[in-house]
């Protein structure tokens, strides 16, 4: 019973150890970094942006109607909107 266990374990740590070798030959044959393309341009936040954050720190909005309603966007997103925005006042 052990000695199957353990052909089995093999097998998988097999076909895992070829997975990760097939994925680092794509990333060289295509220049990717962490899954992201070199050079892939900024994300832009969008123009309508700046209105509505000044609404939302005044509390005139909530988060949700932000994100969902006015920009169109996750929640993670508006926040990952927000920190780039503070960030770049600074």
């Amino acid at each position: 019973m052990l000695t199957i266990l353990g052909a089995v374990a093999e097998m998988e740590r097999e076909l895992t150890v070829e997975s990760i070798r097939e994925g680092i030959r794509k990333t060289q044959k295509y220049g990717t970094r962490s899954g992201r393309p070199i050079g892939r341009p900024a994300r832009l936040i969008p123009p309508s942006f700046k209105k509505y954050y000044t609404m939302w720190k005044d509390k005139e909005i909530t988060g949700v109607e932000f994100a969902k309603q006015l920009l169109e966007v996750s929640g993670p997103t508006l926040y990952r909107y927000i920190k780039e925005y503070e960030e770049g006042k600074d």
